[in-house]
């Protein structure tokens, strides 16, 4: 009778806890679990490297529960024979269902070392991270001093005792080497004391015992630098870098022909990689002849490096190396003058060329740098921009005439740079830290009212063209941008504004896109992050766009008359 009733309770137990573990709902246990990750998130950003356990329980609001329990009666809602309420919805997203909660609770275990600021800063994290709401939820930060594992000592026992040994080991081998060498500087001695004898004096006998093998002889760098083993000057001294540098300095300013189209495209290829260095060696250029060799520059690199130089260092001292080895001798100025104006041009160049004979043309091409040539020749001639790698026969020369006519042309369609951008890049990096954080109808504004010398469209693609932009423009670029970006980028902005971008999203964009700024309202976002991601934004519509633009001219037929001329 006893054992009947002792079964009796125990699957009564059994099926009690089979039926609370039924109450469970998939989809709350779902949700539980994504509230978990996300706080689990914070704690780790906060605790790096440390223990710390966290449980999340929700009470879930049914509508079975309510109509049974007496209390207010919800909205009406159409169910099925499947689905009872909005938790069996399968279309219901989990942030849908956290409107349907009865309450949250997050207990976090955490090390018992923290200090009481470091558990508040824990519990402040906790409760921003879920939709935390005062007074409905509960959120628990127990400190625990959890023991250290069984095997923990013997462990370090085990590592200690690794540890004396490789210092035994090591100073074993220190000990054999210093023998070593302590023997071999021994026999040294001896060998010079013995050449002495035989030599009958102590300056033969030091000449004979340390005369240097048969070879080339070691240069000597004067203390300013060293060489390295392939014979190579490597300055470490700033001060005489630094009188080296003057001294060519001096020479490129008696130069008729400096800088030549050589020079240019190299410092071109070290501001892009090195700009404090390199504005650090023009620093040390007289006013005038940095101004000629910046006239002709045309990349944000050079802005960059020359309001912000570094010091002469190897790289400074490198370049100037290079510089001086290039030959000028065989250059005419008015020629070589008339490619860098061609160079400086970028994504004009085709436009500029068609404008001139074409012969003319094809000769400017052959003398540009090979990467230049071959990607506008593929644009003025698809299908025979070979011509530009064809070399021999007679060499063609323009006029003088002719190339001062072409170096006209060339100025009116992008004119020399003046020292005073930089002053203008230095108010415009400025001003780019504020359109970080307008709106984007001020932002509009303040383009419209820089000045014509401002570099800020081209170091800060603006964004408000992306909303003044038609719906089949947004769409086709439109794919580019991720939907985080496109949500950062259109928070804030006025419905009417953002409608032409948002009809080119698909459904499910359209969802994930106010999901995401729903999210924002409840956490606000740095405005700095919105401005980068306009920014990022307003750089894939610049691009799309210059892309756009240039696809016709690619199709166009090329002049026959350049393919005769080759």
């Amino acid at each position: 009778m006893k054992l009947a009733i002792f079964f009796s309770i125990l699957m009564s137990w059994v099926l009690v806890g089979q039926a609370q573990v039924a109450k469970r709902h998939p989809r709350v246990m779902e949700l539980e679990r994504m509230l978990q990750n996300d706080v689990q998130t914070s704690v780790r950003d906060i605790l790096p490297g440390q223990s710390f356990h966290v449980k999340v329980m929700i009470d879930p609001l049914h509508r079975q529960t309510v109509s049974n329990g007496g209390r207010e009666a919800l909205p009406y809602f159409e169910a099925s024979e499947e689905i009872k309420d909005e938790w069996d919805d399968p279309n219901r997203s989990d942030f849908e269902l956290l409107g349907r909660v009865n309450r949250i609770s997050v207990k976090a275990y955490v090390p018992g070392t923290l200090s009481p600021e470091q558990v508040t800063e824990v519990k402040a994290a906790i409760t921003n991270r879920i939709p935390f709401v005062e007074g409905r939820d509960l959120v628990e930060v127990e400190q625990k001093n959890w023991p250290l594992p069984p095997d923990h000592n013997r462990y370090t026992s085990w590592i200690l005792g690794l540890g004396v040994v490789m210092l035994l080991l090591l100073g074993l081998v220190y000990f054999v080497v210093s023998s070593l060498a302590t023997n071999r500087i021994s026999k040294a001695i001896k060998t010079i004391k013995i050449s002495t004898a035989d030599g009958g004096g102590a300056g033969g006998g030091m000449n004979a015992g340390f005369a240097p093998a048969a070879g080339p002889s070691t240069p000597q760098t004067g203390g300013g630098g060293s060489f390295g083993d392939a014979g190579r000057v490597q300055m470490n001294d700033t001060i005489r870098m630094t009188e080296v540098i003057m001294g060519l300095v001096k020479n490129f300013e008696s130069s008729h022909s400096f800088p030549t189209l050589e020079d240019m495209t190299t410092f071109e290829q070290y501001f892009s990689s090195h700009p404090r260095s390199v504005g650090a060696l023009l620093a040390e250029f007289p006013s005038a002849l940095k101004s000629k060799v910046f006239s002709y520059s045309y990349s944000n690199s050079w802005l960059k490096g020359l309001t912000d130089p570094g010091d002469i260092d190897p790289i400074s001292f490198e370049l100037m190396n290079k510089l001086a080895r290039f030959d000028r001798a065989s250059e005419s100025h008015d020629w070589n003058e008339l490619l860098i104006l061609c160079w400086r041009l970028e994504s004009a160049l085709p436009a500029f060329l068609k404008r001139l004979d074409s012969a003319d043309s094809l000769l400017i091409l052959k003398s540009l740098p090979q990467s230049i040539a071959i990607q506008t020749a593929r644009e003025l001639m698809p299908g025979e921009w070979a011509a530009v790698l064809k070399r021999g026969g007679p060499q063609k020369t323009l006029s003088p005439e002719t190339i001062e006519k072409y170096k006209k042309m060339a100025l009116e369609a992008k004119p020399l740079r003046g020292l005073a951008v930089l002053n203008q890049y230095r108010k415009d990096v400025d001003l780019i830290k504020y359109l970080k954080v307008c709106d984007p109808v001020f932002e509009k504004e303040i383009y419209g009212a820089a000045p014509a010398e401002s570099a800020l469209a081209s170091l800060r693609p603006p964004f408000y063209p992306v909303l003044d932009a038609s719906s089949d423009e947004v769409r086709g670029f439109a794919s580019q941008v991720s939907i985080e970006d496109w949500s950062l980028a259109l928070l804030n902005v006025p419905r009417a504004l953002r409608s032409n971008i948002e009809s080119t999203f698909s459904d499910k964009q359209k969802f994930r896109l106010i999901e995401l700024l729903k999210r924002y309202d409840r956490s606000p976002v740095d405005a700095a992050v919105i401005g980068e991601a306009r920014e990022r934004v307003g750089r894939y519509y610049r691009d799309y766009t210059a892309s756009k633009a240039q696809a016709p001219t690619a199709s166009e037929p090329a002049p026959t008359a350049m393919d005769e001329a080759a």
